[in-house]
């Protein structure tokens, strides 16, 4: 296939590299501001007069459409438990939480020793903030919506909704005629926070995303959101990214594994990125790519091990998989291959992030990420300024640099004239940094701010489809989804895919993804019914022309196509009439999944592309592929953790009906294939994954082994247990060793108790495994209710001292003639367990 580069596609990079090359602008202290610097050529001003009234704090920050400021504002005091200071059995019962009822049990078992630092109980609302005379000073004030428990976390306005996050509900609260009050609110969705702790790792940032949809974070106090359709997603201990239908359909979770995700920020290829702090296990805050299936590798209870390790029955702080697996690092040949590793690390904790829209501020912030950060000072905090580029079929950081210093700033938004909003923790609400006279595209940030006002949906097709090249994102998208909503949309669409600009070449294709998903344009929130019933034809239409994209000339065009096929999922079978009443056919012949040329893609130039159509496969779950996915994963062997991933989620869902596909590779020649079936059937939850427990290559193996331990798959505990029999066929490390001890306790009998004690005084185990064999063997009887290798929630039954004393027995008398250590904790279990001590042997 011949490559051609547009020059779209070179003023795109070049402007990007250009951006993150240009010399950063000189930080100034600003007028007025006494220890706080900006950029030369800013000025920084007050946005909003006062400080809001009542002892409270702003929490989030969003614009609507009119320019109007909207924020979430709690009591300063809080009103979160505070992880680590309930009582112990308090303690134990939020780790075991699985479900909101579980939730509601234990609030009501607790009701009387909860922290009440908000006596009211309900003092969380939105205030809108409005500039009346168009000064830049948003001069009224006025409550739309309160009596929210807080936290209150994300914040999004919407075409007439607002949608705010208060845990344990997603709310939409119409406001569609724009007056003081919100009309009656709506509970779209329920069940996100399901644990009291961690205190703060809430529902964070709404955005609206490339396909019409909104999405969301949540941290790692965990979620469990059943649909109206049925359907439960439920990730109780792990921080997640989410997305939904505007109108609270189709929520589903696309990325695992976070800590404390502050939202979620698109740049203008439909990249989504988040940002979370650090953990204090060693490892720094991250920038973390946000993809489908993806992993990050955080649970919950890993802070639980090394935080609060004294509540779950732990004298001393134990090793955690997190810190073993180097989780929170670059990519490390020592993590696990089920995760993936972040972007890029950071200094500060960062508490929010926006992304330059493409008019607005000054120039050399175009395309830029902006993380608000908070450093151990207020003098180094502030709002760093990142540029982002692909590295592989992953992303990473290129450039960095201060943008605010001096103010410790907690959410950032660009208004729709170009100036960055933010607040900040302290007396005054809101602050503006403006470029004045310097802001970057000043006519098209000022043409932007009057098409925001003025709406898109009474606008005709050929404004909204000239408004696909406007330098403004947050234009292009708005035009965008609004002409999916037009009887034309299809043609339009398919004629901006023609076109030599890129990024209107890519919201074309997001267009017809849309159209392809749903049949009919993203609903409104502000209308009654949501929108148009689903059209199926033109759906398959609109999958038509994606299909006959993907041989695009332009790599970046065949990745986006790769991507909204993918999203398509099911339009490609053969329907009896694809054509219907559509005012652009779709061309030539019609394709089915089978027919799309994804395998191809699978080995092109650009490992974006291969890293899409790969996953596009995945969600297609045609089996024709299954042998160009093996040869894939073959040929990347490893290399790249996003194609490794990205094989690996075809392999996981094209098996979903067939999992002995997966079990048959088993003697697949290649050892990354035989890892990446490893990891799918963890993803599937299959306890077949112990096939791979005695794999020739270690890091298959191992892969195996921490899907067993992890995921608690009694089912096949016992060939783990039997690793312990024949621990010289193979290195080992430390903590590989400690997963299977703790499987041998966690089993009992006394075939397993003398397996712990036959490792004690061997000089080929470490000595600090040998050390927590004994540990085990002193908690036989009675096990701690919490798993000590993962943290989690697993309680087992008490034992009798007969099953662990035969081999005490047999066992004793060898232990006595070693070092004093072994031979005290020898004697302390031969106490323990009421064992007659024969005379011992001279020290």
């Amino acid at each position: 296939m011949s490559r051609i580069v547009c020059p779209s596609v070179i003023a795109h990079v070049l402007g990007s590299a250009l951006a993150a090359a240009a010399p950063a602008a000189a930080l100034v202290t600003a007028t007025g501001f006494p220890g706080i610097t900006i950029p030369t050529a800013t000025t920084l001003k007050l946005a909003a007069p006062s400080t809001p009234p009542g002892g409270m704090a702003p929490t989030a920050l969003a614009f609507d459409e009119q320019g109007r400021v909207y924020l979430t504002e709690c009591s300063s005091s809080g009103g979160a438990a505070v992880h680590g200071h309930q009582p112990p059995a308090w303690y134990l019962d939020d780790l075991a939480v699985q479900t909101p009822a579980d939730r509601l049990a234990l609030v009501e078992k607790w009701r009387d020793r909860m922290p009440q630092t908000d006596p009211a109980g309900k003092s969380g609302r939105v205030r809108r903030l409005t500039d009346v005379d168009g000064d830049g000073l948003f001069e009224k004030s006025t409550i739309l919506a309160e009596g929210f428990k807080p936290p209150l976390g994300g914040l999004f306005a919407n075409q007439g909704g607002i949608y705010l996050a208060a845990i344990p509900k997603l709310w939409l609260l119409p406001n569609a005629n724009g007056d003081a009050v919100a009309d009656p609110r709506q509970p779209l969705l329920d069940g996100f926070g399901l644990r009291l702790s961690p205190a703060g790792h809430d529902l964070h940032g709404f955005t609206l995303g490339p396909d019409g949809r909104l999405y969301g974070t949540m941290g790692d106090r965990g979620l469990s959101v059943t649909t109206k359709d049925g359907k439960t997603a439920a990730y109780p201990n792990q921080g997640c990214a989410f997305r939904l239908e505007i109108d609270g359909s189709g929520f589903e979770v696309f990325h695992t594994g976070l800590r404390d995700p502050k939202g979620i920020a698109f740049d203008a290829l439909g990249n989504a990125f988040t940002v979370e702090g650090a953990s204090g296990l060693g490892e720094a805050a991250r920038l973390i790519y946000l993809v489908e299936g993806g992993d990050s590798g955080w649970r919950m209870e890993y802070q639980t091990l090394h935080d609060f390790h004294q509540q779950i029955g732990l004298a001393e702080v134990p090793p955690t998989p997190w810190s073993d697996g180097h989780m929170g690092e670059l990519q490390h040949e020592l993590q696990p291959a089920y995760i993936l590793p972040p972007a890029a690390q950071l200094t500060g904790q960062p508490l929010g992030l926006t992304i330059h829209p493409g008019t607005g501020l000054l120039e050399g912030e175009a395309g830029r990420l902006l993380i608000c950060e908070q450093a151990a000072d207020t003098a180094h905090s502030g709002i760093g300024s990142y540029q982002i580029e692909p590295a592989g079929a992953g992303m990473q950081l290129s450039n960095s640099r201060p943008l605010l210093r001096g103010l410790a700033a907690t959410a950032a938004q660009y208004s729709w004239d170009g100036r960055l909003c933010f607040t900040a923790t302290g007396k005054r609400p809101l602050y503006a940094l403006d470029a004045g006279s310097h802001t970057w595209h000043a006519a098209e940030a000022a043409t932007a701010s009057k098409l925001s006002r003025n709406g898109f949906d009474q606008r005709e097709s050929a404004e909204l489809a000239q408004l696909l090249r406007h330098p403004d994102a947050r234009i292009r998208l708005h035009a965008q989804i609004a002409l999916t909503r037009l009887p034309d949309a299809l043609s339009c669409f398919v004629a901006a895919t023609a076109s030599s600009d890129l990024l209107e070449r890519v919201h074309g294709i997001w267009g017809l993804g849309i159209l392809a998903r749903r049949g009919a344009g993203s609903p409104v929130a502000s209308h009654g019914g949501f929108g148009a019933i689903p059209d199926n034809k033109l759906s398959l239409a609109a999958g038509q022309y994606l299909a006959g994209l993907l041989k695009h000339p332009d790599s970046e065009t065949r990745a986006q196509v790769a991507r909204a096929i993918g999203d398509a999922q099911n339009q490609f079978a053969r329907p009896q009439n694809v054509r219907g009443g559509s005012t652009a056919q779709p061309p030539g012949a019609f394709i089915t999944a089978a027919g799309l040329p994804l395998a191809s893609l699978l080995f092109d130039e650009s490992p974006r592309v291969s890293y899409f159509a790969a996953i596009a496969i995945g969600k297609l779950k045609e089996l024709g592929f299954y042998g160009p996915i093996c040869d894939f994963l073959k040929a990347n062997n490893n290399r790249d953790a996003y194609l490794r991933h990205a094989g690996t989620y075809a392999l996981q869902h094209l098996a979903t009906d067939h999992p002995g596909m997966l079990t048959g590779l088993e003697q697949h020649p290649a050892p990354a294939v035989r890892l990446a079936a490893s990891v799918a059937l963890r993803r599937m939850l299959d306890p077949a994954v112990a096939t791979f427990i005695h794999d020739a290559d270690v890091v298959v193996a191992d892969e195996a082994i921490r899907a067993v331990t992890d995921l608690s798959m009694d089912a096949v505990r016992g060939p783990l247990a039997n690793l312990l029999d024949d621990l010289a066929a193979r290195p080992w490390q430390p903590f590989m060793l400690r997963r299977l001890i703790h499987n041998a306790y966690h089993l009992g009998s006394p075939a397993n108790a003398a397996r712990l004690l036959k490792l004690v005084g061997d000089p080929a185990i470490p000595v600090e495994i040998q050390q927590e064999c004994l540990r085990l063997l002193a908690l036989w009887c009675e096990p701690p209710p919490v798993d000590q290798v993962t943290g989690c929630w697993r309680p087992l039954a008490k034992r009798e001292a007969a099953e662990i004393t035969p081999a005490l027995r047999a066992e004793l008398p060898r232990l006595f003639k070693l070092d004093s250590l072994i031979r005290s904790a020898a004697l302390d279990l031969a106490k323990q367990y009421k064992l007659p001590v024969a005379e011992l042997p001279p020290r």
